[in-house]
């Protein structure tokens, strides 16, 4: 977002909170944190206003895209996994836990549109 990442930690967090407040789709509820996780609908609202557009992976069966430059456009990427979400830019992970392993499927992507 060539912003601060502290700046966008702590904006993030007090947005999910407020998010959640305020929800009443579907679902279970539980607190999210930068630790344990964010909605994905508190991610996607957060994002969407800074031209951040959510795409899904394919669904076909036994199609399903990797944790790599290969299968993943160019430039910026937030990506959703199993159980956690992680930033990839030009294909390269830029989180601090190594998810990059087989077994993490990426199930979508923001991308930035604008």
């Amino acid at each position: 977002m060539q912003r601060d990442y502290r700046e966008v930690y702590d904006e993030l967090d007090a947005f999910a909170k407020e998010f959640e407040r305020r929800w009443t789709g579907p679902g279970e509820f539980f607190p999210s944190s930068a630790a344990g996780g964010y909605w994905f609908e508190a991610l996607t609202a957060y994002l969407k206003p800074f031209g951040w557009e959510y795409v899904a992976a394919p669904t076909e069966l036994g199609r399903r895209l990797h944790l790599c430059a290969e299968e993943l456009p160019a430039g910026p990427l937030v990506t959703r996994l199993s159980g956690q979400y992680a930033a990839v830019v030009d294909g390269v992970l830029t989180t601090t836990y190594d998810c990059s392993r087989d077994e993490y499927f990426v199930y979508g992507y923001w991308q930035r549109t604008r």
